[in-house]
C-alpha cells in the first residue's frame, strides 16, 4: 500500500482542487491510500469530507516560511506518508522544501500551468522562476498537464525531462451527465429546443483567454 499526501494550498474550489477530487476518487484503493491536505477554510474541505476522503487542514502561505513545514511533518508521521503529490507552485514549494529538510518521502509535482512567467511584476517573475529551478533537484517525478507546458517547463529548466510525464486533465463525466433537459431553465434564458448552447466557466485571467472563446462563439 502506497500512502499519498495530495497537497494544494487553497481551500477554495478551483481547477487544481477539482482535479484532486477526481484523482482521489479514481485511485485504486487496494494500492493507494490517499490523504488530501489544503487550507481548512473554504468549501474544499467539507466537499472532500462529504465525498468520504480523508482531509487534513494545513495553511501554506504564498510567502514561504519554514515553520509551516512542521504541519506537513505532522501529517506525514500521522499517516506514514510515502509520497507527497503537490499541485501548483505554492504546494510544490512547500512539498519540496519539506523533502530538502526531512528527506523521508518521495515527491511528485504536477505543474498546473506556469502562470508567473507572464507576470508584469519582474521581481515575482524571476524570483518564482529561480525557486522552481532550485527545487527541481528535490523532485522525484514531474507531471505536466499538456505538451505545451512540458515544452515551456523544459525551456525554463524547472523540470528534469527524463523524469517528466504528460497526463492531460480528465473530466468527471458523471458530474455533467443529464438525461433530461431542464425546461424551466430553458424558458428562463429563452433557449429554444434546437438551439446550440456554448458555456464557459472560468475566472477572468489572462491565461483563460476569454477573447478567443468569445470570438469563436460569435462566429458560430
Amino acid at each position: 500500500m502506497i500512502r499519498i499526501l495530495e497537497l494544494i494550498d487553497g481551500g477554495f474550489i478551483g481547477g487544481g482542487q477539482t482535479h484532486i477530487l477526481s484523482l482521489v476518487k479514481c485511485l485504486d484503493k487496494e494500492k493507494f491510500d490517499p490523504v488530501i491536505s489544503a487550507s481548512g477554510t473554504g468549501v474544499f474541505r467539507p466537499l472532500a469530507e462529504k465525498s468520504g476522503f480523508k482531509f487534513e487542514p494545513a495553511e501554506l502561505p504564498k510567502l514561504y516560511r519554514k515553520k509551516y513545514l512542521g504541519k506537513i511533518d505532522e501529517i506525514v508521521k500521522k499517516y506514514s506518508i510515502d509520497l507527497i503529490h503537490s499541485h501548483g507552485g505554492v504546494a510544490g514549494m512547500y512539498a519540496r522544501f519539506y523533502k530538502k529538510n526531512f528527506g523521508n518521502v518521495k515527491t511528485l509535482h504536477t505543474i498546473h500551468g506556469i502562470h508567473y512567467i507572464n507576470s508584469s511584476n519582474i521581481f515575482r517573475k524571476y524570483f518564482s522562476l529561480s525557486i522552481e529551478q532550485y527545487l527541481t533537484q528535490f523532485t522525484d517525478r514531474f507531471i505536466c498537464v499538456s505538451h505545451s507546458d512540458r515544452d515551456l517547463a523544459e525551456k525554463l529548466k524547472i523540470i528534469e525531462p527524463s523524469l517528466t510525464t504528460v497526463i492531460h486533465n480528465g473530466i468527471d463525466l458523471d458530474r455533467f451527465s443529464c438525461s433530461e433537459k431542464n425546461i424551466n431553465l430553458m424558458k428562463k434564458y429563452g433557449i429554444e429546443k434546437g438551439d446550440t448552447v456554448i458555456g464557459n466557466i472560468s475566472r477572468f485571467d489572462f491565461q483563460k483567454n476569454k477573447g478567443t472563446f468569445s470570438e469563436t462563439a460569435l462566429s458560430l
